[in-house]
């Protein structure tokens, strides 16, 4: 719990989509009041360009 308090506080938060770490986040960070405009999923709708087996 230490590390969603951690990051629940930052300034701006990026987190990734389809977590559940992640969405934890976002919903102490708006019953906080610390949520910003610039949160948001990283890489959110886009397709990965690599395949990490292949690498």
């Amino acid at each position: 719990m230490l590390d969603k308090t951690i990051c629940a506080m930052s300034t701006v938060f990026i987190g990734s989509s389809g977590s559940t770490f992640t969405e934890d986040i976002y919903r102490l960070r708006k019953e906080w009041g610390s949520a910003s405009v610039c949160d948001e999923y990283l890489c959110e709708g886009e397709q990965p360009n690599f395949i990490a087996e292949n690498e």
